[in-house]
């Protein structure tokens, strides 16, 4: 393993837990499919991503991620940080097709051109025809694209996934739920962990506040307290935003 690329996306595949047997399934998923097909689709959709990662992990240059080597940077370097976010960059695009396409009944989804982009340009994923050719080495496929790119102009393009009929469904049905009701949530967890950690620090260390540390802990709370309820407030304002109409 040579590119610090490939050993985020070791790690990532690493984060994934093993698929369970059997799950609780809302409701509000089974609009556009049985418990059954849900099951089915999301059992491919998690194989999918865990193929990708393996591929990641093992040819950054073929996947076009960053090639920073770990011998060159440290793990506190810039191009590390950069290499650490491109290893969601598959998961993120599979996200935006859910969200920017609607289901055509036919194993696919009519995506729109103008959201595609906007989403992945807001979510930092670039190169989206190349990534789309990619993932035609894992069951999909594009149609719309001339010479592999999309076209100046070009309204809609189809994306199907031709070894499974409910892997799209699924991926829509899961994108739209999460975009309109918390995809902020994700930076909850380490964002809160991380404000509490460096604020309890500055607190009670001598280059910051010298407080004593049950003082500071108790600030460090409340900090995080507001962080967490400010980032919720700013979540649901976002999703009232970028709710569907």
């Amino acid at each position: 393993m040579k590119y610090w690329a490939e050993r985020w996306s070791e790690l990532r595949q690493k984060e994934m837990v093993d698929f369970p047997e059997e799950f609780f399934i809302h409701d509000e998923f089974t609009t556009l499919c049985s418990p059954d097909d849900i099951m089915n689709g999301f059992s491919e959709l998690y194989e999918v991503l865990h193929r990708i990662y393996g591929d990641m992990a093992q040819d950054a240059e073929g996947m076009l991620l960053p090639l920073f080597d770990m011998q060159e940077y440290d793990s506190f370097a810039k191009e590390t940080r950069v290499s650490r976010e491109a290893s969601y960059k598959y998961a993120k695009l599979l996200y935006v097709l859910g969200c920017s396409g609607e289901p055509d009944h036919k194993c696919g989804l009519l995506v729109n051109v103008n959201e595609l982009n906007r989403l992945c340009k807001e979510l930092k994923v670039t190169n989206i025809s190349r990534h789309l050719t990619i993932l035609e080495n894992y069951g999909f496929t594009a149609e719309g694209l001339e010479t592999g790119r999309i076209k100046k102009g070009t309204e809609d393009i189809t994306v199907r996934y031709i070894n499974n009929t409910h892997l799209m469904d699924v991926l829509y049905l899961m994108a739209k739920k999460g975009a309109k009701k918390g995809i902020y949530l994700i930076a909850l967890i380490p964002g809160s962990f991380y404000m509490f950690i460096i604020s309890s620090f500055i607190l009670s260390q001598k280059i910051g506040f010298s407080l004593p540390m049950t003082v500071a802990y108790i600030i460090a709370g409340i900090l995080t307290a507001l962080y967490f309820a400010g980032l919720i407030i700013a979540g649901k304002k976002y999703a009232a935003n970028h709710e569907e109409e």
